[in-house]
Formats: structure tokens, C-alpha cells, sequence
């Protein structure tokens, strides 16, 4: 009897084993499957990156009286674009708590009407630009509710961001704001430096004025593309 118990706890081993590598046999198979359907497409080799290209975590938005005229603040920031393609576009994300956020953003021009000096980097870095001369720059999702002193997103960005069900406060929805002439990294290599591997440094005068009547907190995101 013994050895009939045992004889059949063996089989049910057997079974249990063959049914398990069945199920992991059909995984694979599954999968195999997918990774025939599914794309992978590789990040673009393109960096938003600080003063003399260093790594750039976050924007130190600190400022001195010298930033504020009357109630108004306007800080500048070195931002690079490092990018391996000769075109690349760029864009500014944020929320609309703070009142007549405004952003402005100048190329490197060797010789401009200006220069500024930023010392947020660990090495300061001075570039010349054209003050009269920002980039074109738009919102994609402007609202129709915008005021004079604020500017509202519209419903087009929605889902990207929270689940359509969402109630999200109206200084809460992003908005992006982009720079619709991409700019042509060769017609700049005088002003930045092209490595093999990673492409060419595009640096940038980044300002950003608001009105600070009011302690208001934005959050405020740059990206880049390109193409």
C-alpha cells in the first residue's frame, strides 16, 4: 500500500512538474509573441543641462533686491541643450499659481547686446545675447478664461497629466508654453562645442519674471526635443 502511495505521489510530481513547464513555456511563447508586436524606441539623445554643460538637477531660483523693480521679479538663468541632432525644439511647463509668470529665452550670440554671468554652477559661466531679440515662443493649451495677470490651460492637456475624472484646481492644470522656431544647432557651432559623442552644447539666457505681491509656489518643468 506504501508502495502504491508513493508510486503515485511520484506521478502527481511528474504532472505538477510537466504542468509547470508548460505554463512557463507558454509565458515565453507570450512574450516572444509581444516583443514581436511592440517597438522599442530608444531615448533621444538630448540633455536640458546647466552652466558649461554641467548636470542640472534643479533651477536655483534665489534672487537679491537687485531682481525686483517695484513688485516685479526678473531672474536669469544659463541653460544648455545638448543634443547629438542639428534641430531641437524647446518648451516650458508649468502651474499659474504665481501672478504674470513670464518666461523669455535668448540664444548665445557671440558679441550680443548683453552679457550675464551666472554663479549658480560650481565653475560661473558669462554669455552674451540679444536682449531685443528672444526666441518665438507660444502656448500650445492657452484657456479662454486667462486675466490680465494670469494665464489658463485649456482641457487639450488634460489626460496627459491627471484621469479625466480628476478635480483639478484651475492654477493647478499645466500649461505649456513652446518655442515654435526650432532652432538649427550647426548655424550656432561657434557658439558651443560639438562632441563626437554626445553633439553639440546650444546655451541659452533663460529669464523669469512674476509679480510677487503674494507668497504663490509654482512648479515649472523644461523640456527638449528634437527635431
Amino acid at each position: 500500500m506504501k508502495k502504491k502511495n508513493l508510486i503515485y505521489s511520484v506521478c502527481m510530481c511528474l504532472l505538477a512538474l510537466l504542468t509547470l513547464s508548460a505554463s512557463t513555456y507558454s509565458w515565453f511563447v507570450s512574450n516572444n509573441k509581444i516583443a514581436t508586436l511592440v517597438t522599442v524606441i530608444p531615448p533621444q539623445n538630448i540633455s536640458v543641462l546647466g552652466p558649461n554643460a554641467e548636470k542640472l538637477e534643479r533651477l536655483d531660483l534665489s534672487y537679491t533686491g537687485e531682481s525686483i523693480d517695484g513688485n516685479k521679479v526678473t531672474i536669469y538663468r544659463i541653460i544648455c541643450v545638448q543634443s547629438s541632432e542639428d534641430q531641437h525644439s524647446i518648451e516650458v511647463v508649468h502651474t499659474t499659481n504665481m501672478k504674470n509668470l513670464k518666461f523669455k529665452l535668448y540664444p548665445m550670440i557671440d558679441g550680443g547686446t548683453h552679457s550675464y554671468t551666472d554663479i549658480s554652477a560650481s565653475n560661473p559661466m558669462t554669455i552674451s545675447y540679444d536682449k531685443t531679440a528672444p526666441l518665438a515662443g507660444a502656448y500650445i493649451n492657452e484657456g479662454s478664461g486667462a486675466s490680465s495677470e494670469h494665464v489658463y490651460a485649456n482641457s487639450s492637456m488634460h489626460s496627459h497629466n491627471y484621469d479625466v475624472a480628476d478635480k483639478v484646481q484651475v492654477h493647478a492644470e499645466p500649461i505649456y508654453w513652446k518655442i515654435t522656431a526650432t532652432q538649427d544647432n550647426q548655424m550656432r557651432l561657434d557658439n558651443g562645442t560639438r562632441n563626437p559623442s554626445t553633439g553639440t552644447n546650444s546655451f541659452y539666457v533663460l529669464e523669469i519674471s512674476w509679480t510677487e505681491n503674494s507668497k504663490e509656489t509654482d512648479v515649472f518643468y523644461i523640456l527638449a526635443k528634437n527635431g
